[in-house]
């Protein structure tokens, strides 16, 4: 079943990661506000924005490939990934365009209600779920025909997905320990567990680069890899002051 805070995760990644590879503030801009689903998934998998802006099929097409991709490495994506988050892609993750919603920076930011830490809810979801079938998933279909885009090892799918696990060790490690924080020091032991977790989440970053020898361009995604750790290194050293 589609989970649509994974499916939407994912696929801000995805932007981020795309976003992360340019330069131009107005480039940026379109990749994480403007560029369709459609667009974002293309270009993460052949480097090339497509001719149309969208098309549910080809969509759907890549993001079955790009399950398909991390099933027949999956020897290589669980040094990083694990096998829960493996699971969770492959299960729970899933275009979102029939549910008539976009993963751009600026739809979540006008339709996401903060609900608490590392959980949100979603504004009007509820109403555009029942304009589809119940399974919309990908996953029922059958992953390896030969009609499938073939991924190619993309550099940037990669990094991508492994932005998408360092965010869920994040995500689950910080959950889990800041959950016991109270009292009188409840701010110092929020901060700590944001530490922790921002650590955990480089850890995981750092596992990930070695999987860049298996795509079309390993400079491009360790450099893809490298700027992400950057990030949250420097997300640790602002707490840390």
């Amino acid at each position: 079943m589609q989970n649509v805070i994974e499916s939407l995760t994912f696929l801000a990644i995805a932007r981020e990661t795309l976003a992360e590879s340019v330069n131009e503030k107005t480039s940026k801009d379109f990749l994480v506000n403007e560029a369709t689903d459609f667009e974002i998934l293309h270009l993460l998998v052949s480097g090339k924005f497509p001719k149309v802006r969208e098309s549910a099929k080809a969509e759907q097409a890549i993001m079955d490939s790009l399950k398909t991709y991390v099933l027949e490495n999956k020897n290589t994506f669980c040094t990083f990934l694990g096998p829960s988050a493996i699971s969770t892609f492959i299960l729970e993750v899933d275009v979102v365009s029939p549910l008539n919603i976009s993963s751009s920076f600026k739809f979540i930011k006008e339709n996401l209600i903060p609900v608490s830490e590392g959980k949100k809810g979603l504004k009007g979801i509820l109403s555009n779920l029942n304009k589809v079938p119940e399974k919309i998933s990908g996953v029922t279909k059958n992953l390896t025909k030969k009609e499938k885009i073939t991924l190619g090892a993309a550099a940037l799918a990669v990094a991508a997905l492994a932005g998408y696990a360092a965010y869920k060790i994040y995500q689950n490690y910080f959950s889990k320990v800041a959950r016991h924080c109270s009292g009188p020091d409840k701010v110092a032991c929020v901060k700590k567990a944001r530490v922790s977790a921002l650590k955990a989440q480089a850890t995981t970053l750092k596992s990930s680069v070695a999987s860049c020898g298996h795509t079309n361009n390993p400079e491009k995604c360790r450099a893809s890899i490298n700027k992400k750790i950057s990030g949250v290194e420097a997300k640790i050293s602002n707490l840390m002051k």
